[in-house]
């Protein structure tokens, strides 16, 4: 999931959540917790 997001499997979480933000045009800071949730799914709708 990281790779997917970020480019690197050895991203930490707040490139995680800096990734979403930027992937998803989000402007608010988000929780790790929710990123990573959003990762999942950004990663889930992109191997479909």
């Amino acid at each position: 999931m990281k790779k997917a997001v970020t480019g690197s499997g050895a991203a930490h979480k707040s490139q995680i959540g800096h990734m979403v933000k930027v992937l998803l045009a989000i402007r608010e800071e988000v929780p790790e917790d929710v990123a990573d949730a959003l990762a999942v799914a950004l990663c889930h709708l992109n191997r479909r």
